[in-house]
Order: C-alpha cells, then structure tokens, then sequence
C-alpha cells in the first residue's frame, strides 16, 4: 500500500471535500480523485458517502483514518529525527584524557556540541564499529588490523613509556633501560585506574614481564609524595605525555630522572579514527583538529 495514498485520504478525510483536499495537498483535483479511487479499490470497501460535494467519512474510512494518522505520526517523527542529524551531538570516545588539547578552539564559534567519554583500550573496537562513537582516540594496537574497512586516522600524539629514577638511583645514568631487565627492580605503582596503567599492563604482558610491586599509592598520595618527597620515591613508571608541560616537568624536578623503557610496545602514536562515511558530519572537528597543527 503506497503511503502517500493514505495521507492524501487523511487531507480529504479532514477537509471534506475534494477540491479544498486537493488546493490543500497541491495537487489536482481529477488526480487525487483517481488516488482515492485506487485506495478504495485496493481495500476492497468505500471510505466515504458522498451527499451532493459533501464527503462523509463511513466506518471503514474512520477505521482507516486511525491508520493513516498513526503513519502520518511516524513520517513525521522520522523526517524530524533524520533533519536534526546534521546538528546531533558528536560522541567521542578516548583511551587517555587528550581532549583539554584537542578542543580548545573547538567551541569558539558555537559549533555542535560534543559528548566525550573514557573508555578502556580494549572497548574502543566495539564502541567505534557499533557507531556508539563518532570518534576514537587510541593507538593503533586494537584498530591497526582493521583499517581497511573505510577507517581514516589523524596522528596526535607520540608517547614513549618511562621509568622514573631517584637520582641516588644505580639506574639514574642510565638513559634508556629494557622492560625486560625490570623484573627484579623493586617498582611503585598508581592504584589509580589511568590509561597509562592500562597502556603498562599490556606491554607488560606482551613482553611477558613480572614487575615486583614494591609500593602500591592513590594518585592524590603519590601527588603528594612526588612534590615533596620525590628523591625517596621508589621506582616508578611514567607517560612521556605527562611532561607536555610545565607543571609535568616541575613533578620531576632536580631529584629523579627519567629513562626511555625499551621493548615491545613501550612507544606508540595515538591517532584520532573515524570512518570515511562520516567525514562530512565530522568536518567541524576535522577542521579544528587540523587548526591545531597550523
């Protein structure tokens, strides 16, 4: 049953008479007098009685009339659904806390708003290809085998695993140390959930790694402790993005040093991927993103 049938039979159900129906849908009068021809013939009954001009709905038509106004509901619902697409809020989803950088001049012109979640590594596969996410922040271990599959991504970022050494340290002349010679070094450890810890167990587990967890703190404990007390603070790793800045860079101070970890997995890029498909809903993004490299 063709619906544009049905809701040219709601405009002459409402109007009552053909000819306003017809100046109402703007259509001809002989034209949606057939259609309404058609639709009767294809139910089988007659919707209306017809007394001089005048159309009276009958049973069959007010049964039908139900219908076509629960159709014309949903067309409705539909077309404006599909309409506002254009302005929907983007979702992106992010291994790591990288957005402070991202977006900062995303919001300057009132561009479409944005929904911005942390997930763990493993998720963003899932998340990304169900489209719960318009964009993924990740490095590329659980999404490289899958770039053929209409998946662009942007480079953002380079961060380098490290071992932080107090200077009294017989590691701290070192300038680079394998994840493998650590298995006997005694390390602490951020009982926080970060994505660094994250990013640190699976190079672990790739390079298949034992560390003995010498000291386990909160990150508020070992805030605390790096600030005031960094040149006892036992071995510990860090994120090479964590020293991006100058508060990042004061946390090291004159106490400890910083070494390259070597192995499997211990650097990596981190990109932003989307799909082709969607490069046009995500052109404002894109284009702040690409600001931020000009």
């Amino acid at each position: 049953m063709d619906s544009n049938r049905l809701l040219q039979f709601k405009a002459i159900a409402e109007s009552g008479n053909m000819s306003k129906a017809a100046e109402k849908l703007f259509v001809s009068q002989p034209g949606l007098s057939k259609s309404l021809s058609v639709l009767e013939a294809e139910l089988g009954c007659k919707l209306f009685n017809r007394v001089g001009r005048k159309l009276y709905l009958n049973a069959d038509g007010r049964k039908l009339l139900q219908y076509a106004n629960r159709i014309h509901e949903i067309i409705e619902q539909l077309t404006d659904d599909f309409r506002q697409q254009s302005n929907r809020t983007l979702s992106i989803c992010s291994i790591g806390n990288y957005f402070h950088f991202l977006l900062k001049d995303y919001f300057k012109d009132g561009v479409r708003p944005i929904s911005l979640n942390l997930v763990p590594d493993q998720s963003i596969p899932e998340i990304l290809f169900s489209g719960d996410a318009d964009v993924a922040i990740a490095d590329d271990y659980y999404l490289e085998a899958n770039a053929n599959i209409g998946l662009r991504r942007i480079p953002i970022l380079y961060e380098q695993l490290l071992l932080s050494v107090p200077k009294n340290s017989h590691l701290a002349d070192q300038k680079t140390i394998k994840i493998t010679d650590l298995q006997n070094e005694r390390i602490m450890r951020s009982t926080t959930i970060t994505e660094t810890n994250f990013w640190l167990d699976k190079a672990l587990e790739i390079n298949k790694v034992n560390i003995n967890w010498y000291m386990s703190l909160d990150s508020e404990t070992w805030r605390y402790y790096m600030l005031t007390n960094s040149e006892n603070m036992p071995l510990c790793f860090e994120n090479s993005s964590s020293f991006s800045t100058q508060q990042g860079k004061q946390r090291i101070g004159q106490h400890r040093s910083l070494l390259k970890v070597e192995g499997i997995y211990t650097d990596r890029m981190v990109y932003i991927w989307y799909f082709e498909k969607n490069k046009e809903l995500l052109s404002e993004f894109l284009q702040s993103v690409k600001n931020m490299y000009t």
